[in-house]
């Protein structure tokens, strides 16, 4: 529910201001999609899952929804990182960028146990690589003068920090099944080979 009024409040306000430019190209990567997308849909999801980071913040303190907090305010901020330098932005969009900021970088310094932290860390970066494995294909000159180096032992070797637009077909599909042991690990559940069963794609 919180999520999609965000979505509401953020059309009604797209009817009196442009915060993006015309950019349809997917080029953008938000945590809570698999696929790119473009700044326009980027604005759209930060502004929904930072309302959705609040409301763990302000449900209670048992360790999912400390999870859940945690794991939200992460990726909110992944993505607001992403899109504050990003040209496709209006003035107006960067002040609402900027606004979101105000709030939510305050939350990144709440505590919020190391275990759990971990945890979301864990969940995030494995999304996030699992991402660019199947859309960000490198240059075949880049990987090139990889493979000759590591084979020469001569490491690490410097990559360009420059990447290519993503592809609009992955390479392949990935489990979430990371993210979701993760929450049944937090929420008390022992891991158990009987676990693995409930829990979509889980491998040991």
């Amino acid at each position: 529910l919180v999520h999609e009024f965000h979505h509401s409040l953020l059309g009604a306000l797209l009817r009196l201001v442009r915060l993006s430019e015309p950019d349809t190209r997917q080029r953008c990567y938000a945590a809570w999609r698999d696929d790119p997308r473009p700044v326009g849909g980027t604005v759209q999801g930060l502004f929904a899952f930072y309302g959705v980071a609040g409301l763990w913040r302000e449900l209670g303190t048992d360790r999912l929804s400390r999870f859940e907090f945690e794991y939200h305010r992460r990726i909110s901020w992944q993505a607001l990182t992403a899109l504050r330098p990003d040209p496709a932005l209006t003035e107006a969009g960067r002040r609402f960028v900027e606004r979101i900021a105000e709030i939510l970088e305050p939350w990144q310094h709440e505590p919020v146990p190391a275990d759990i932290v971990e945890l979301s860390a864990r969940a995030a970066h494995d999304h996030y690589l699992g991402w660019r494995m199947r859309y960000v294909r490198p240059d075949p000159e880049v990987v090139e003068r990889l493979a000759t180096a590591w084979l020469a032992g001569r490491r690490p070797y410097r990559v360009p920090h420059d990447d290519p637009m993503p592809r609009s077909i992955p390479d392949g599909t990935w489990s979430h099944a990371r993210a979701d042991l993760c929450r049944v690990v937090v929420a008390g559940t022992p891991p158990s080979p009987e676990l693995l069963e409930t829990v979509p794609n889980a491998t040991s």
